[in-house]
């Protein structure tokens, strides 16, 4: 508990050699030291004293009026991401939701299947499950083949 504190700063030098190249700052006035202690343990006191008063000594504040309606309603923050973050994303997202995905998207999606179906309706006709049908086609293709060599090699 007492590393690092105006009676004892000895972490900085535990960690030097770490630190080597790093253009380090160096500790400020002991004077500056005192009072940020002194204000810390102030504010621990402080608190101390607040948590005695509340549950020891019950005396209880009125909470009502302005600071209080502040903190219940936690400094408003809450009310602030809702009005400038949430309903600009909300609306956003509604947009590309509705209009953007709604449309265009399902639009291609749905194109894509009717095109398909299409497709398959004309290419049924291909399959009729007699291999001397296949056997035609693939010498259709070998053929086929074979003159795009010979006509590439010619040009």
């Amino acid at each position: 508990g007492l590393v690092n504190t105006p009676f004892l700063p000895a972490l900085e030098h535990f960690l030097e050699p770490s630190f080597e190249l790093v253009n380090l700052s160096h500790l400020p006035s002991s004077r500056t030291q005192w009072i940020l202690a002194a204000i810390s343990v102030s504010a621990g006191f402080a608190g101390i004293l607040c948590g005695y008063r509340r549950y020891v000594a019950r005396v209880i504040p009125l909470e009502e009026g302005g600071m209080w309606n502040r903190l219940e309603n936690g400094y408003y923050i809450d009310n602030f991401y809702g009005k400038f973050l949430v309903a600009p994303g909300r609306l956003a997202s509604n947009i590309v939701a509705f209009t953007v995905d709604a449309k265009i998207i399902d639009g291609a999606v749905h194109g894509t299947g009717w095109l398909v179906q299409r497709a398959g309706k004309h290419l049924k006709s291909f399959q009729t499950g007699k291999v001397r049908n296949y056997g035609v086609g693939v010498l259709i293709g070998a053929v086929a083949l074979i003159l795009l060599l010979l006509w590439g090699e010619g040009s």
